[in-house]
């Protein structure tokens, strides 16, 4: 009778290519690719601020596999360079947020078990998986968009709330649910009234946008697009 194997399928993280790996902790197909993702953390870490942030607002730039070229056409990897959730996880923002502190973070639905682990290891634990709700209307406002999906057609994207220690909220009237369309928006571009949602829960605190494309008043930012939509 032959022995069970334990070589798995893995999608590196990198480049996103299928491979086979018996380690359960392997993330990259290839020395290349496992170059690469050294030569990001250390990237990543050298440019980060010096400064703690009681809120971290981040919206990953996730990499999610398709079924056919047409849906990869409109993925978020034909508008900027996606990772894959061992790589996320992997960069060190956790070294920046306060002992007291906020994580927001924007979850692409079919991830959403996977950014747990991303939450947990930038060292948060997800307080609620719900936190705020994005539902698209269409450009008047009187009815709702018809988004992508395998299933049911996506109109709402959801931002989950982690926190680092004890964090205080400031107010207990921020509503959880936003009706607002993207109209002129760019791809994956959130609305600002996010933002400000973020700062009425949690105070004027130090705060820092993470895979941000945006310079924006009173929020730090990083990323390798800050600035390209303002």
């Amino acid at each position: 009778m032959p022995k069970p194997s334990n070589i798995c399928r893995k999608q590196c993280c990198i480049c996103h290519n299928g491979f086979t790996s018996s380690r359960v902790d392997a993330a990259t197909c290839s020395c290349t690719c496992r170059q690469r993702l050294s030569r990001l953390i250390a990237k990543c870490d050298k440019s980060l601020p010096s400064k703690k942030y009681g809120i971290l607002y981040a919206d990953p730039c996730w990499h999610f596999g398709t079924y056919s070229n047409k849906g990869q056409n409109r993925s978020p990897s034909k508008h900027y360079k996606t990772l894959g959730i061992e790589a996320i996880k992997r960069l060190p923002f956790g070294k920046i947020a306060a002992d007291d502190a906020w994580l927001f973070m924007w979850v692409y639905g079919p991830l959403a078990d996977e950014a747990s682990s991303v939450v947990r290891a930038w060292d948060f634990k997800v307080s609620s998986k719900e936190g705020f709700i994005w539902v698209k209307t269409t450009k008047d406002g009187e009815g709702l968009s018809m988004g992508t999906g395998y299933t049911t057609r996506k109109c709402a994207e959801t931002m989950l709330i982690a926190k680092r220690g004890n964090p205080k909220r400031l107010s207990g009237g921020v509503r959880q649910v936003v009706h607002c369309s993207r109209h002129g928006l760019a791809h994956s571009e959130k609305p600002a009234i996010f933002r400000d949602k973020i700062v009425a829960l949690c105070g004027d605190i130090p705060r820092i946008e993470l895979f941000s494309r945006h310079n924006i008043e009173g929020w730090d930012a990083h990323g390798n697009q800050v600035g390209k939509l303002s």
